[in-house]
């Protein structure tokens, strides 16, 4: 059964965890699916942005933890070195990664979260590591993610003390990037992947490498990238340079 459905509408490239049963939890079925529909959709050329959505209640609950339970050790690696290779697919794209989430964002959902760039919540949204609670230790690169993001000692309250963060203090910490109404939460996470979609959407995922590479190079090293890259948008984006200028006041 197919639990991810993926869509193309205005070069925005949609992925929905569509599994509202189960709150979106993640089995090998499911990380392949994700998976293989992340990789499709970022090497299309009329994809500009990605936009992760889960259906239903929940954003991603996390790993399938009964269907963990009812298999071998080898089972949970083999999910997580599935799910890695959807993250590693997301943080080294250049395309804007957008994702609405509601309900639980645990697990490997956190992750998934993290590995985005721009990320809607509602006030109710809530945010937990979730793999101590079954003895686990963090996956999907949440070890990596979460402390560049909320910083050491925030991380450390999550991933070992189990601490919950909801939409409010998610917003204040910086795992989101806004927050909407329940009911808004779809609509306004579309709008927001659509309007970088429909702007310098090349310069944007640019931007999105640097920032996402930004702690493993020395600042000479990134004088010189940026030196590049603003070099290569000069070239690709003439008509974003033209429109700006015509739409100035002119003086």
């Amino acid at each position: 059964m197919n639990h991810i459905q993926s869509a193309v509408a205005d070069a925005v490239g949609v992925i929905t965890m569509a599994r509202p049963r189960h709150a979106n939890a993640i089995n090998l079925h499911v990380a392949e699916q994700l998976t293989s529909a992340v990789t499709a959709l970022l090497d299309r050329d009329d994809v500009h942005v990605l936009l992760l959505l889960g259906r239903g209640e929940h954003f991603c609950a996390g790993g399938d933890v009964k269907a963990m339970a009812a298999e071998p050790p080898e089972w949970a690696t083999q999910v997580a070195r599935t799910m890695h290779e959807c993250i590693r697919a997301l943080h080294a794209s250049s395309k804007v990664i957008v994702a609405g989430a509601q309900g639980a964002v645990a697990g490997a959902g956190l992750s998934l979260a993290l590995a985005s760039d721009l990320v809607v919540a509602t006030p109710e949204t809530r945010f937990v590591a979730a793999w101590h609670k079954v003895g686990l230790t963090p996956d999907a690169g949440a070890s990596w993610l979460l402390p560049r993001a909320v910083g050491s000692h925030r991380a450390a309250a999550m991933l070992v003390a189990g601490r919950e963060v909801r939409g409010p203090e998610a917003l204040k910490w910086g795992l989101v990037t806004e927050l909407a109404a329940a009911a808004d939460l779809q609509s306004r996470s579309h709008a927001l992947a659509a309007e970088v979609a429909s702007g310098a959407w090349r310069a944007a995922g640019a931007t999105r490498s640097l920032l996402r590479s930004a702690w493993d190079v020395t600042l000479p090293s990134r004088l010189g990238e940026e030196c590049q890259t603003i070099g290569l948008m000069r070239k690709q984006n003439q008509s974003e340079l033209d429109q700006f200028l015509l739409s100035r006041p002119q003086r």
